[in-house]
């Protein structure tokens, strides 16, 4: 009776493991493997991606399997180790910084997305929030060879984008205009081409726009106004121009404003007083014309100041000499001509000062010998005339001093001789 009962013991523990094994194949066949087992395992059939992200990519792009549409979604459905379906959340994101990833040249072997078996939010130059939603794409000094595919809209919640120093190419797709969370954008540095889009005016939360040396074309639309949110604006070597100055005056959060050697026109507009928390105002090698408008002497945060054109005319307001907390003033290749403001000299923050290549007639100001912080002050080539005075002598931090292309005569004092031995270097005089 004992070995029967054995028996039957051991065929029934044989059936539950049967019935187990069985019930293990079926799970794995008709359940994802992700330990959830609630979500049927269907095919995945590529129409219906291609149906999913329809919106980001036109189906021609699809239809060339060389491109590299088609190469971002081949990767998803046989290699991409998380085997997304069309409905999952991630898929849209996942595949446009799989776009991105395939524009890089392949011999820039900089990103290791291909090969990666991990979530996009681990992956290197990305960052996410808590939601898993990518916020941030920064690729900085890579010199990498790339463009912006219009699949960038996939990143509805992009918020820092940077590609600064590296070699990408082509033009500012549409729908990058309308990822309208972005507040940090850095172009610079790449062979960027075409024009900026009215639409950048869509970007109100934009807080940082760098888009120096590049080549576009064109002029800087006057959407840019829209943009209040704006605390740093770089326009550095792009080739733009028209009468930006006009746009930016009610962009009253700005403490950067570069707009170095573009096309850029027009005049300074007396409400630059506007711009209370300017730090960086540099306007040189430009079109710009007219006089300096006293009221920039109103801008009291003022760090760097800047201003260079042949077409500035009128004299310097004695205004600037409430900018206390300048650290480098440059004026430089003017028509501005008249007297060299004596209230530079309230100016004893001042590290470097140069205001050559203009037609200042005067003679040279004594109080420019209470500017205690200088290093650097070049007065060339202006109509200088007069001795040079002794109270420049007492500049001790005094590194460089040029005055030569002026009429000045008399002697050089023996206090200027003696800076020689505290630091000066360079000391040019006709």
């Amino acid at each position: 009776t004992l070995c029967v009962s054995c028996v039957v013991l051991l065929i029934v523990v044989g059936i539950l493991v049967a019935l187990a094994f069985m019930f293990g194949l079926y799970e794995s066949f008709f359940f994802k493997n992700d330990g959830s087992n609630t979500t049927p395992s269907l095919p995945r059939i590529k129409d219906d991606f291609k149906t999913a992200l329809a919106h980001l990519t036109d189906a021609v792009y699809f239809s060339s399997p060389l491109s590299v549409q088609s190469r971002a979604l081949n990767w998803i459905l046989d290699t991409d180790p998380l085997q997304l379906y069309p409905d999952d959340d991630n898929l849209i994101q996942r595949y446009a910084l799989m776009v991105i990833y395939f524009t890089i040249d392949s011999s820039d072997t900089i990103l290791d997305w291909e090969t990666s078996l991990t979530h996009e939010c681990e992956w290197e130059s990305i960052s996410c929030d808590e939601g898993n939603n990518v916020t941030e794409f920064v690729l900085e000094g890579r010199s990498s060879r790339g463009s912006i595919p219009s699949e960038i809209g996939g990143l509805s919640s992009l918020k820092r984008f940077s590609i600064l120093e590296n070699a990408w190419e082509g033009s500012i797709p549409s729908d990058f205009y309308e990822l309208a969370l972005l507040e940090y954008v850095d172009l610079s540095r790449n062979f960027l081409t075409g024009t900026i889009d009215e639409a950048i005016g869509d970007l109100t939360n934009l807080k940082l726009l760098d888009v120096r040396s590049n080549y576009f074309e064109g002029t800087l639309p006057v959407s840019i106004s829209k943009l209040v949110q704006l605390e740093e604006l770089t326009f550095v070597e792009t080739n733009l121009g028209g009468p930006i100055l006009d746009y930016v005056m009610n962009l009253t959060n700005l403490r950067i404003l570069e707009l170095i050697d573009n096309e850029f026109s027009g005049t300074i507009p007396s409400t630059i007083d506007s711009l209370k928390r300017l730090v960086w105002f540099k306007l040189h090698a430009n079109m710009f014309s007219g006089s300096v408008p006293s009221q920039v002497g109103t801008l009291v945060n003022l760090d760097h100041l800047a201003l260079s054109s042949e077409s500035f005319t009128g004299s310097l307001p004695n205004e600037l000499g409430y900018l206390t907390k300048l650290t480098h003033l440059f004026i430089h290749t003017t028509e501005i001509e008249g007297n060299i403001p004596t209230q530079l000299g309230m100016l004893r923050n001042l590290s470097s000062l140069d205001i050559a290549f203009n037609h200042f007639n005067s003679t040279i100001p004594t109080e420019l010998g209470n500017i205690v912080g200088a290093t650097s002050m070049t007065l060339a080539h202006n109509d200088l005339s007069g001795s040079i005075p002794s109270e420049l002598g007492s500049l001790s931090g005094l590194e460089v001093l040029q005055l030569n292309g002026n009429d000045l005569s008399g002697t050089v004092s023996s206090e200027i001789c003696e800076l020689k031995q505290t630091g000066l270097t360079t000391f040019a005089v006709d």
